[in-house]
């Protein structure tokens, strides 16, 4: 789908030509020419809206024989079960006699996504609009599959081109509220959702998105109004259960939710709502201190992540592969090689494994005027573009200085994009955990840039990784697996040492301990590394913390914090398996010498 309604080319003339019918009393003849340039050129709003002002004329029903009658109503029954398998055995035959059925494309799209094949979906879910441009389902699927793409603006397009047709379809306003809300857009995003409840209050997904949006947004006490409003009409249904448990998680009432996630029906929900449902459960076991329990209930979630619903092509095997290439390759750097790229304006890149403390330290340095900040945008891609891991010192030494040239130009262009903002003087930073494994790259590309390493206590690192519910991609999935993450660990500290020994790299270390005992005093010297100084509204981020879309966001909109830090000392036994490959670190970085009770949690 577009990102935005065009003129299409000839389409004055089809829209004069539709409306002269119109008025000479032909609606058909004028419905059957605006769906013919609909196939043509979907992103024609204009001619969308005039089709959809005809009423019923405006549908196509093609003639059907008994027996396709009979395989599109089976059809539509797999789609209502989600039997994706049988609707892949038998959408496709008939889509090949009958290619304008539009919901038949869009239950074959559906099923296609399902099965990970994310690609030949999208093409479906495309030729399901372009034949059936008054259905506003097509519209739908490919809003919510450009979302989990991470394509929010075109996501919001389709959606808005179903607004069209279907201007008082609760599914569509849910649509629009969930790119908004992907795009920030917070105000739209309640907006529409509110919409959609007033349309169908008695639609579970409705509600289920508003209640999430107002959750992420900290707006606890609306939240409850809202599940309050929702449990109105819809007593006893598996995601209001979920939400008010969720709720119930974020006031800190961990008997409570223990008490709710153990009558959830998790077994009637999908994977996605039971992953949600076992981290909360599994938080709150820990409060209680009932640790053994909590583990359980850990890598419960992430058992159910692994059967996530549209996973597609995601390989936790494959980004481990790629750091251990980019290891054994590293020894050959040597920056000395290299054309020198242009100086010039030079980012100061937020770095570390993730949960480290990348996104308080990022809160609290958004609070300081002269910082403009990008988070977890992957731009760095763009500089490491073409460049083979197991080569990575040739084909950065081959590159010439042009070409670094255009990379950085595209690089700005995308940091503008992301944060929607000029620099006007301000200081860039850059906050992608895991670009620490693209910092030859960075280097390349940017001589003069500043790195700021997030470090915390490797076992809690590891802990807490395996203990989050994060998005799906190669690197995150993982942490599914409690030794994959050590392992991943400590290749990337490898990877990353090997990098700073090689190429000089410009860093400052910044530990997490540190930051949560002496806000001021740790945040200091890392200011002064960025030439900025101390103020004191910084102490206060907790107050001004805009929505953050990381798995941090519940924690950075608190105030500071220590329970975290030392949590692993909980979980020694289960962490035993993964020890070793830690302990180099665990002495590296100074965390040895701590007192074994040292920030130790009593819950």
């Amino acid at each position: 789908m577009p990102k935005a309604p065009v003129t299409a080319p000839g389409s004055v003339a089809v829209l004069n030509h539709a409306t002269a019918l119109i008025g000479q009393g032909q609606p058909a003849q004028a419905a059957a020419l605006l769906r013919k340039h609909l196939y043509r050129n979907a992103r024609d709003g204009k001619a969308r809206r005039l089709l959809a002002s005809l009423g019923p004329v405006a549908k196509s029903e093609p003639p059907l024989s008994p027996d396709q009658t009979a395989r599109r109503r089976r059809v539509q029954r797999q789609f209502q079960a989600q039997d994706w398998a049988g609707i892949l055995k038998s959408a496709e035959p008939l889509l090949k006699t009958q290619p304008v059925l539009g919901d038949v494309a869009n239950a074959l799209g559906n099923a296609l996504e399902a099965s990970g094949r994310s690609n030949e979906a999208m093409r479906v879910f495309d030729h399901a609009l372009r034949a059936d441009p008054m259905r506003p389902d097509a519209y739908i699927s490919m809003s919510s599959l450009l979302r989990i793409k991470g394509q929010a603006t075109e996501a919001r397009a389709a959606a808005r081109a179903a607004l069209d047709v279907a201007p008082q379809n609760a599914a569509v306003h849910v649509a629009i509220g969930l790119a908004e809300m992907d795009l920030d857009n917070l105000e739209a995003a309640e907006t529409h959702l509110r919409k959609a409840a007033a349309i169908n209050p008695n639609e579970p997904a409705t509600w289920d998105a508003l209640c999430k949006m107002l959750e992420r947004l900290n707006r606890l006490d609306d939240l409850d109004a809202a599940l309050t409003e929702a449990e109105g009409h819809l007593s006893g249904e598996p995601s209001l259960a979920l939400n008010r448990l969720v709720w119930l998680s974020r006031l800190g009432k961990s008997q409570d939710v223990i008490t709710a996630a153990n009558l959830l029906p998790i077994a009637k929900m999908s994977a996605r709502s039971q992953a949600t449902a076992h981290v909360h459960h599994a938080r709150a076991l820990h409060e209680v201190g009932d640790y053994g329990a909590a583990f359980d209930a850990y890598s419960a979630m992430n058992a159910a992540a692994a059967r996530f619903e549209g996973r597609g092509d995601i390989s936790a095997s494959r980004y481990l592969d790629r750091v251990e290439a980019k290891l054994a390759a590293a020894t050959a750097l040597t920056q000395q090689s290299w054309t020198a790229a242009k100086d010039g304006q030079q980012p100061v890149f937020m770095v570390g494994f993730p949960r480290s403390g990348t996104t308080l330290l990022e809160t609290i340095l958004m609070a300081h005027p002269k910082t403009l900040l990008a988070e977890e945008v992957p731009m760095v891609h763009g500089l490491a573009n073409g460049i083979r891991p197991t080569h990575e010192a040739d084909d950065l030494a081959a590159l010439s200085a042009d070409e670094a040239s255009k990379r950085t130009k595209a690089y700005w262009a995308d940091f503008k994009t992301a944060t929607g903002a000029s620099l006007d003087g301000r200081i860039a930073f850059d906050k992608l955990p895991l670009n620490l494994v693209e910092a030859a790259s960075i280097h390349r590309m940017f001589p003069h840039s500043k790195f700021i390493m997030s470090l915390r206590h490797p076992c809690d690192v590891v802990l807490s990784c395996f203990m989050q519910n994060f998005a799906l991609n190669d690197a995150m999935d993982t942490f599914r697996d409690l030794e994959a993450t050590a392992r991943l660990y400590d290749k990337t500290m490898c990877l990353w040492q090997t990098y700073r020994d090689k190429l000089d790299l410009n860093v400052i270390e910044i530990r997490y301990e540190d930051l949560v005992h002496d806000l001021k005093g740790t945040v200091t010297p890392v200011l002064e590394f960025c030439e900025l100084s101390w103020l004191d509204q910084m102490d206060r981020f907790h107050e001004s913390a805009r929505v953050v879309r990381t798995a941090s966001y519940r924690q950075v909109s608190q105030k500071l914090y220590r329970s975290a830090a030392g949590r692993w000392r909980n979980y020694e036994r289960q962490m035993a398996s993964v020890m070793d490959p830690l302990e180099r670190w665990i002495d590296q970085y100074g965390y040895a010498a701590e007192p074994r009770d040292a920030g130790q949690v009593s819950q």
